[in-house]
């Protein structure tokens, strides 16, 4: 059973991370074209029926005239209102009217579902989290009221099942309170979530908006206004926009991700630091591609310090510096590079230090040494994040491998 738990909580975590970089690639516009046209066919169908029968000829007119350039925008929207205006009385083309209206953009839709599956993933993950600890410290759950009644308990088949009965109670007790609530149960336990998170408040406003999206399809209502700083006017659209959902995913991870590299070992006797963390940092790599370097800095900072094989701690330590670049510069962290010594390991560390000060003379120098010697990390030199995510890094490399190459 304990090996069958260690296994569910791996799943919960790799499914968290799938997940969320699914809805990654949810966000662009450009990824609903067939949501766009399937729209775009519906509206010319309302259209259609809703200038039906003697409408019919005033609209066609109206767009040829348009279309052979005699109409200015100003005449055509007041020709089309002064149409519209005949068929006010008529219940069929108000409820088409109506429609055409009310129905949201199909990547409305798309980013408000989003914001909604991003939020459920963390709840699912915590859900699971917390249920791993209940399992291993049942005596510690909350007991906030009365949980079984005299019927419950004589039509329960076996005490196992009143045990399942009540840890599934009292994970749903923690959950049901919300942010708030999940961080003052992890606090009791030893780990303050503010300290995992990109910022705090950020992930915070993501949670009200949500809600707010939930009970007032998007509006700020009085509980955002009174808990998110600089919200506007009761009544105001929330906007949900590509950067937005592209940025609150990033926390997400983060936040998600870090709650179980740091709550996981302490309650499990059996499950390692690396094991947690390598699975964190297995996504590394994607969320590379996703431009989530905010995430990585903060994930590989906290990360760095766990017990692991100094291979994979060079690895994130690279990973933070890289992405302290991308979000920065290297002056913020050349002299903690600089003052890293390589001398005494592999030469892709060197490398990897001389692509981060982008020391192309160094780099050119490793980088023949290794090629001569047949190391097998120069085939893959392409690879290599420091490689592939510094443009100018990228061509220094192209030129320096052809040549040695040609060599």
């Amino acid at each position: 059973m304990e090996n069958e738990n260690a296994g569910d909580i791996f799943d919960a975590i790799f499914g968290f991370n799938e997940t969320l970089i699914s809805l990654h690639h949810l966000i662009p516009s450009s990824a609903h074209s067939s949501l766009r046209a399937a729209d775009r066919k519906w509206r010319l169908e309302v259209i259609a029926k809703a200038f039906q029968g003697d409408r019919e000829d005033d609209f066609q007119g109206l767009l040829k005239k348009f279309a052979a350039n005699k109409l200015s925008r100003e005449e055509a929207r007041a020709e089309l209102v002064e149409i519209i205006g005949k068929g006010s009385t008529n219940a069929s083309f108000e409820l088409s009217l109506k429609q055409l209206i009310l129905r949201p953009e199909p990547t409305a839709v798309v980013h408000r579902a989003t914001l909604m599956v991003m939020v459920s993933a963390f709840e699912s993950l915590i859900s699971s989290i917390v249920e791993v600890f209940m399992r291993q410290n049942p005596l510690q759950a909350p007991i906030q009221e009365k949980e079984f009644s005299l019927a419950e308990l004589i039509a329960a088949n076996d005490l196992d099942e009143i045990i399942e009965n009540a840890l599934t109670k009292r994970v749903e007790n923690i959950l049901r309170g919300g942010l708030a609530s999940w961080t003052k149960w992890f606090e009791e336990q030893g780990l303050v979530l503010q300290n995992l998170c990109i910022n705090w408040d950020e992930v915070a406003e993501i949670f009200e908006r949500r809600h707010a999206y939930v009970h007032t399809g998007g509006k700020v209502n009085p509980s955002y206004k009174h808990k998110v700083a600089g919200a506007g006017p009761i009544g105001n659209l929330l906007p949900l926009d590509e950067q937005y959902l592209h940025s609150s995913l990033g926390h997400i991870v983060c936040l998600g991700n870090l709650i179980a590299t740091r709550f996981l070992p302490k309650t499990k006797k059996n499950m390692s630091a690396l094991a947690v963390s390598g699975t964190s940092i297995l996504y590394f790599d994607e969320l590379m591609k996703l431009d989530q370097w905010a995430a990585i800095q903060k994930m590989a900072n906290t990360i760095k310090n766990d017990e692991m094989e100094l291979d994979v701690k060079l690895e994130v330590r690279c990973f933070e510096w890289l992405a302290a670049k991308q979000l920065h510069d290297l002056k913020k962290i050349e002299q903690q590079i600089r003052s890293w010594d390589t001398s005494a390991l592999k030469s892709k560390h060197a490398f990897k230090k001389a692509a981060l000060l982008e020391d192309v003379d160094e780099m050119q120098d490793v980088l023949s040494a290794a090629h001569a010697a047949n190391e097998s990390w120069v085939t893959s030199i392409e690879d290599m994040p420091e490689v592939q995510y510094q443009e100018n890094i990228q061509a220094s490399v192209s030129r320096i491998m052809s040549e040695l190459r040609d060599h």
